[in-house]
């Protein structure tokens, strides 16, 4: 090979190499800028809750319900919820922090235990390392007092299910519902595959009021439950935690 035609391969091997190099330097770079966005772009988790908001409704006053909140995580990247404040003294939340896995989900318990009469409301305070923090979770609920006060207990004004309590429980818990009116009950127990594990109301009559149930789940493992309240009118469900 002559001296001429390798100074020319050289020079060629150069022209083609340079430009690649250089790409992720210049404003209108390609390759290793596009890497670097796609990085910087993926960096922060997201933060998504279910439900937005609760509504407890109507509690008597030191009683004490509680209601299950769910944080999902959709990003390839952890979510370090670094505190969770309640700023009304009726509330409370539990855990106070907390790691979700990618792709993962972290459930929050808040309770409302009214100490007066009357509309009570809060916040659930989630700080955490996602792009949305603080994020707030409106609460409300109403203090009834009942017969405590003198006055008589008011009947529900729609069909409710509550919630239970404890949660997590072991080995029982209380289920709570409101019936506006008379009707039929049905409550199935179901676990966290959706197969059926214990009917606790079946079509059951119910007269109007704020009625309270246990279940007994002793003869279940450790792991997550559902529970799902039907009548001809209303149908809904709730997730507990069984702890052994």
């Amino acid at each position: 090979m002559t001296s001429k035609l390798r100074f020319f391969l050289i020079i060629t091997m150069v022209l083609l190499i340079v430009p690649g190099l250089s790409a992720g330097t210049g404003a209108s770079a390609k390759g290793p800028s596009l890497w670097i966005f796609g990085v910087h772009a993926d960096t922060v988790p997201s933060f998504l809750i279910n439900p937005t908001s609760i509504d407890f409704g109507s509690v008597f006053i030191s009683s004490v319900f509680t209601e299950t909140v769910t944080v999902l995580n959709s990003t390839p990247k952890v979510l370090f919820i670094s505190s969770v404040t309640i700023d009304s003294g009726e509330f409370t939340v539990s855990p106070a922090s907390a790691t979700v896995d990618p792709n993962g989900s972290w459930d929050f318990f808040v309770t409302f235990q009214p100490t007066f009469a009357g509309v009570q409301a809060g916040n659930a305070i989630f700080v955490h390392n996602g792009a949305t923090s603080p994020d707030l979770l409106p609460l409300t609920g109403f203090g009834d007092p009942g017969t405590d006060a003198g006055e008589s207990n008011p009947l529900p004004r729609k069909f409710a299910l509550k919630g239970n309590y404890p949660n997590p429980f072991n080995p029982s818990t209380q289920i709570v519902f409101d019936v506006p009116r008379q009707t039929t009950v049905s409550l199935t127990i179901y676990n966290a595959l959706g197969a059926e594990v214990d009917a606790v109301l079946d079509n059951v009559v119910y007269q109007p009021g704020t009625h309270q149930i246990t279940f007994n789940g002793a003869n279940l493992a450790t792991g997550i439950y559902f529970y799902r309240l039907r009548t001809p009118e209303f149908n809904s469900v709730k997730k507990m935690v069984l702890l052994k």
